[in-house]
């Protein structure tokens, strides 16, 4: 842990509008420029996965999303803007390379040390969403992710508790945000056999 900085542990709680996730796996992924960010897999047995990520203090939720945009994300210039099927537009931020330099815990999929993945991050709107495209081999997958305050981080983490939340109004209390369009489930029966058999192995 103190090799990588990890700020989770595998087994911690990580609490997301009042649902229990579990990290179940962790990562570290360095850019172009040797920048590390840490990846925490989390896992509801209801619910399905979700991600955070830590970068320099910084702390984003990501959901796996099929909402595709209409053009190749990879070939935008930084600064340049896409528009996803649902209508939302995107500022692109940031894009390159990410090399697996560390993995622990159970994974959906086969992780290696040195395993590459193309990125491409986009900005959109306020409330600190954004939209990520990573391609790996011949396979593109998208994501929707929140940026957290530390009181959010803090409740997530169940040190400190949630805000009593405002009534509902006619036009409902829905966050906003398409971050929020619903959990995509990974393989929810099969990730807690995997989960299950890393834990009878150890």
């Amino acid at each position: 842990d103190e090799a990588w900085d990890f700020d989770l542990e595998i087994g911690d709680a990580w609490l997301d509008e009042g649902h229990r996730f579990e990290v179940v796996a962790r990562m570290v992924l360095a850019d172009d420029d040797g920048e590390s960010t840490r990846q925490y897999l989390l896992f509801n047995p209801s619910l399905g996965s979700l991600w955070v990520n830590e970068y320099d203090g910084d702390w984003t939720l990501w959901t796996s999303t099929r909402i595709a945009p209409d053009s190749d994300p990879f070939d935008v210039p930084d600064g340049a803007s896409i528009r996803t099927g649902d209508n939302r537009r995107w500022r692109k931020s940031e894009g390159g390379t990410l090399t697996l330099q560390q993995v622990e815990g159970a994974l959906p999929w086969q992780a290696s040390i040195g395993d590459r993945i193309e990125y491409a991050e986009f900005e959109g709107g306020s409330g600190g969403a954004h939209y990520e495209a990573q391609r790996t081999g011949n396979e593109v997958e998208y994501g929707l992710g929140l940026t957290l305050s530390a009181s959010e981080v803090r409740v997530a983490r169940g040190e400190e508790e949630a805000a009593p939340k405002a009534a509902p109004t006619a036009k409902g209390s829905k966050r906003t945000g398409c971050f929020i369009l619903g959990i995509f489930l990974i393989f929810p029966a099969f990730f807690a056999l995997l989960i299950g058999l890393d834990r009878k192995s150890t």
